[in-house]
């Protein structure tokens, strides 16, 4: 799947709670595995140039909802 459909079917989704975001940001190894994710989702879709925010945001809000899953 292209990062731009993947954008576009997690901004289809209900936005999560302010304090949600607030601890999963304050957690260093969390923005580490934003990070990490985010790069490999960038390459698997060919190196898109200007793409970085929204592959950040994309894996953020993945992990958000893995946390409120579990």
């Amino acid at each position: 799947m292209l990062a731009a459909a993947r954008v576009r079917a997690l901004a289809m989704s209900t936005p999560l709670p302010a304090t949600t975001e607030t601890i999963a940001m304050s957690d260093p190894t969390i923005e580490e595995k934003i990070r990490v994710r985010a790069y490999e989702l960038w390459q698997q879709d060919g190196c898109l140039e200007g793409c970085a925010d929204e592959y950040w945001h994309m894996v953020s809000n993945e992990l958000k909802l893995v946390r409120i899953c579990h």
